[in-house]
């Protein structure tokens, strides 16, 4: 999924949108998607619970390989377990690559995500300490949630969102997320190494089912940005209905 997100944040829609806006990815492993998406942002800061992989990350984000992204970098240990409410800064985006992978990692995953698209002021990285700094605005909290289209989990965790849940720890019935909530689908096609696309094309040897949720803030429908939802190839791209949720067959 990893490598299916650093192709969706080469979309001419997702680099018209990133322009100046600060990303946090939750889970991100070696850190594919997120510095595909520091390509395009202005800050970007990568979150995981493992202690060995946000060390390897330090040691790729260090200033020296700053110059390759345009978004100033910052790397984090974080677990989705922890109460986040009000210690962390906001970010205009929350990015994911195949995070929705346990149904009981789901209630920490939605809240950490919360914690992070509480509207009010964004996350800043300042290039002295490397520290997450509050000096910026977020008017329009996105999250972007990547998986595969076959996977139980990511469809229960669109449904929670977009209809409301159960929260185990408080014992209510959650309402809806405010604001927007899709889920697109894409095929993406897979081939050997080519050098061109034609080429590609003629060597096509599998499709992957992709699976998007997208969700848009409330406060997006107050913004300069209302209207504007963000769509990845919108031209590939087809809206997930309630016959897709039924008729894709899936696995845990």
């Amino acid at each position: 999924s990893a490598m299916a997100s650093s192709i969706l944040l080469r979309s001419p829609e997702f680099l018209s949108w990133a322009s100046g806006k600060s990303i946090v990815e939750l889970g991100t492993g070696c850190g594919l998607a997120g510095l595909v998406a520091a390509e395009s942002c202005a800050k970007c800061l990568l979150t995981d619970n493992d202690e060995e992989a946000v060390q390897i990350l330090d040691s790729i984000t260090c200033p020296t390989n700053q110059k390759a992204v345009r978004a100033v970098l910052a790397v984090q240990q974080l677990d989705w377990r922890d109460d986040h409410s009000g210690n962390v800064h906001p970010a205009d985006m929350v990015l994911g690559s195949d995070i929705a992978y346990y149904f009981h990692l789901l209630r920490p995953l939605m809240d950490t995500c919360r914690s992070f698209m509480e509207n009010g002021t964004g996350a800043t990285v300042t290039q002295d300490e490397q520290e997450l700094k509050v000096n910026s605005s977020v008017s329009c909290p996105t999250l972007l949630c990547v998986g595969q289209a076959n996977r139980e989990s990511q469809w229960d965790l669109y449904n929670n969102i977009k209809n409301g849940c159960y929260n185990q720890l408080t014992d209510v019935h959650e309402p809806p997320w405010p604001g927007t909530t899709r889920m697109l689908l894409y095929k993406l096609k897979t081939s050997p190494f080519c050098e061109s696309l034609v080429a590609c094309e003629s060597q096509v040897d599998g499709t992957i089912p992709i699976s998007v949720i997208v969700h848009c803030d409330a406060s997006c429908d107050s913004s300069s940005e209302k209207g504007n939802l963000l769509t990845p190839f919108e031209r590939f791209a087809h809206l997930a209905t309630e016959i897709d949720d039924a008729n894709i067959m899936k696995t845990f």
